[in-house]
């Protein structure tokens, strides 16, 4: 994710503190607010930093939220003394569809959090978490009765119905978590995605619970800072044809938000900067009319301007930086195929079958294969939709398969017609033959020579697309990505034998089990994990990361064949120390896989000082909840989702076991 890219980078010092992405809520900040202010006040000089992701911090959804949300509520409210009577009834408020999590992990997890971190603070923590709850109270006439009313009325009944009451839980803890961040620094990464944040008139929810965060007041009484950052330059102007078809400047729109946000602070600026943006825009409509040096002087008055609160970085100011990018193919001429022009003339076709007085924008078909599938909030497509909503018997004009693409044959795996040259060419440089098979991109310059599905690959190469349309993106990542589907798995799908208890066709059959089966799945047999043999593939052992060097391999030119073979008499060596009792009678014991990378950070000397760390190694991601959290985290959970975790949680249990009994082991032979 972003967030995680950019927090790697943002911590310069080994005192920085760095918060995980599992609960970035904003409803939940107020706990983590106060562990992180104990635990750095050991430290002298820190930064700390929180990722907050705006669609699960502040788009808050009329959902109940995710399980360790409502539990971090429920371990504060249950201590708020108007509610303390109405306990048992506030948790089936709050338990939700999660039952199994909530019993097994969520509820007794924060309540230990809450507690521990309530004594820790000498008390202070809950006292202020309460005080505050009392004044959003006393503040939001007739929430407290709502509150109590939904846990009197939900005795014998399910949550669905107290989702608004849940809502405004979730409201209310998100509120009192700004009011304690106190930061001193926001950034918001590429910020044109979540226009609602800096839209200084918006009255939605998600805008003013924004704004509410940007203007808290900070202890020192100053105003917190904002910087925004973006890879996404505005358009230079908007042609009459984008116009007329949104019938407003979108592109300007947005770009006037963005000042608007930027001088909120400063009215009087905000106002001088309209000014001076209005005559330039003049200037600019009457070039051939008036004297270039009048149109010079605006223009540099209108740098000047936005230089007040924008600045621009060029990414290729080192010597030689853009020859890394390949400009050939975006230069070179593509001719106009039968089915582009056809594309053209359905869309026309059908606007004037409907009465439209328009034509379909030429850049539109251009620009993307199957319009209608893919024009998501374009004037046009409403205009469409609101025709077949009133004459739902005149569908059948709609029904021309150069505008949509064909449900059925995605159903089947179905090659699609080839209606748009440019994605074509897309497709050509992306997804050149075998390319759907790499997991990921092939290094530049391997340690190694590369096999399996990356030889062959020495020069391929990330490919970035441009468009001014909102509906390419989304039109070449569903094209290209259905078509890696179709290569891979449809492929699969036709080649191996069907028994006909599967269901082989690319969208979900509840009746049926997916083909082909999700490979990291945890099951349980007979009450017990199941699949610790995946583990193997989840827990990061340190001892078999160190036991290669890749620089040292590159630097004595070593083959794969080579490293494979010193690696083998390495992990051997290894497996040797291990101490155990033999089995008796049996065949290959298949739990040397998960037990043994546990075993080589136990007993080999990670570091340079003989104490414990490898211990508290090991612990620190046996007792991790965050990656439970993370294996399926939506917004609102299913049961088989809560069965997810519950079975995942049981098998990191098993690990814990066996590490206890490390000195007990008894394991039978060695797979070869």
């Amino acid at each position: 994710s972003i967030a995680a890219q950019n927090l790697s980078k943002l911590k310069i010092n080994e005192n920085d503190s760095v918060e995980g992405l599992s609960d970035t809520r904003l409803s939940m900040q107020h706990l983590k607010i106060f562990k992180d202010e104990l635990e750095n006040k050991k430290k002298k000089n820190y930064m700390q930093l929180i990722p907050l992701t705006p669609n699960t911090s502040f788009n808050m959804t009329n959902g109940g939220g995710s399980v360790q949300e409502r539990a971090l509520i429920y371990a504060v409210l249950h201590r708020y003394k108007q509610l303390t009577p109405y306990k048992e009834e506030l948790e089936k408020l709050l338990i939700g569809n999660a039952t199994k999590s909530w019993q097994a992990w969520a509820r007794d997890w924060y309540e230990k959090e809450v507690a521990s971190c309530d004594e820790a603070s000498g008390g202070r923590y809950l006292q202020t978490v309460l005080e505050r709850l009392e004044r959003y109270f006393a503040g939001h006439d007739g929430l407290l009765a709502e509150i109590i009313d939904a846990c009197c009325s939900i005795k014998g009944r399910g949550q669905g119905g107290f989702y608004p009451v849940i809502h405004k839980l979730r409201r209310m803890m998100a509120e009192i978590s700004v009011g304690l961040l106190d930061a001193d620094l926001v950034i918001m990464d590429e910020f044109q995605r979540f226009p609602e944040l800096i839209r200084t008139d918006a009255d939605n929810e998600t805008a003013m619970l924004a704004r509410r965060f940007f203007n808290a007041t900070k202890r020192d009484n100053e105003r917190v800072k904002i910087l925004l950052l973006s890879a996404t330059p505005y358009k230079l102007y908007s042609t009459l044809e984008e116009i007329n078809e949104n019938q407003v400047d979108e592109h300007y729109r947005e770009f006037i938000q963005v000042t608007e946000f930027l001088f909120e602070s400063d009215p009087l600026k905000k106002v001088e900067f309209r000014k001076i943006w209005k005559d330039y825009s003049i200037s600019l409509s009457e070039v051939g009319k008036t004297d270039l040096t009048v149109l010079t002087a605006r223009k540099n008055k209108a740098e000047d301007a936005l230089y007040q609160g924008i600045c621009r970085t060029e990414r290729l100011s080192v010597e030689g930086a853009d020859k890394l990018i390949d400009i050939d193919t975006a230069r070179s001429a593509l001719d106009v195929s039968e089915a582009d022009v056809l594309s053209y003339i359905r869309a026309d076709e059908l606007l004037q079958d409907i009465g439209l007085r328009e034509h379909v924008p030429v850049d539109y078909i251009k620009s993307a294969p199957y319009i209608l599938s893919f024009m998501e909030h374009y004037k046009l497509k409403e205009k469409v939709y609101s025709y077949f909503k009133k004459h739902p018997d005149k569908l059948k004009l709609a029904r021309k398969r150069e505008l949509w693409v064909d449900e059925k044959s995605i159903a089947q795996y179905k090659k699609l017609p080839t209606t748009n040259t440019r994605l074509n060419r897309i497709k050509e440089e992306a997804l050149p033959r075998g390319a759907e098979r790499l997991l990921w991109i092939p290094p530049s310059r391997p340690y190694y020579e590369p096999g399996g599905v990356f030889s062959g690959f020495n020069d391929f190469s990330k490919v970035l697309v441009f468009s001014a349309w909102e509906m390419v993106p989304r039109a070449v990542a569903v094209m290209l990505s259905y078509e890696a589907e179709r290569l891979t798995v449809g492929e699969l799908v036709k080649k191996s034998p069907n028994p006909g208890q599967e269901n082989r066709g690319y969208f979900p059959n509840r009746k049926k089990v997916r083909f082909p089966a999700p490979r990291l799945k945890f099951n349980m047999r007979e009450g017990a994990p199941a699949s610790l043999s995946l583990m193997t593939l989840l827990y990061p052992c340190v001892t078999l990361a160190k036991l290669y060097n890749p620089l040292q391999a590159l630097n004595q030119g070593l083959s794969r064949k080579q490293i494979e073979s010193e690696l083998r008499k390495k992990i051997k060596e290894l497996l040797d120390t291990i101490v155990f009792t033999a089995k008796e009678k049996g065949g290959y014991d298949e739990s040397w896989y998960y037990i043994a990378p546990l075993l080589f950070d136990k007993n080999v000397k990670l570091f340079d000082k003989n104490d414990d760390k490898n211990e508290k190694l090991i612990s620190t991601w046996l007792n991790q909840r965050t990656f439970i959290w993370e294996f399926k985290n939506d917004e609102t959970e299913a049961n088989k989702e809560d069965d997810d975790r519950g079975v995942l949680e049981k098998h990191f249990d098993e690990l814990r076991l066996i590490l206890e009994n490390a000195d007990k082991l008894v394991l039978g032979r060695k797979p070869p």
